[in-house]
């Protein structure tokens, strides 16, 4: 079953600031291994990653694992010198 993920992505690379990559995608149900596996055939080695990244999910029904997870939020990024996590909210664990 095909999910519909609405929201926006956004990627620059300008030197000298370096390239970034945001994302803020909302969704009713997304399997986030899929998704992961489909993010790193795009990105290619963690060299090719870009220099920041931002990325919001609100997700209302994730699956990872096995696991259901109702619901799926988090903000995380990574810059030059920082790892961020600002938000993780699942409300309820489902085997």
């Amino acid at each position: 079953m095909a999910a519909a993920v609405e929201g926006r992505l956004a990627a620059s690379s300008q030197a000298p600031s370096g390239s970034r990559f945001y994302a803020d995608l909302k969704a009713e149900r997304l399997d986030l291994d899929a998704a992961a596996a489909f993010v790193r055939s795009l990105a290619g080695s963690s060299t090719e990653w870009p220099d920041e990244a931002q990325v919001s999910l609100d997700i209302g029904r994730a699956t990872s694992a096995g696991q259901e997870l109702r619901p799926f939020m988090t903000k995380l990024g990574y810059g030059p010198k920082t790892i961020s996590l600002d938000q993780l909210k699942i409300a309820t664990l489902m085997a």
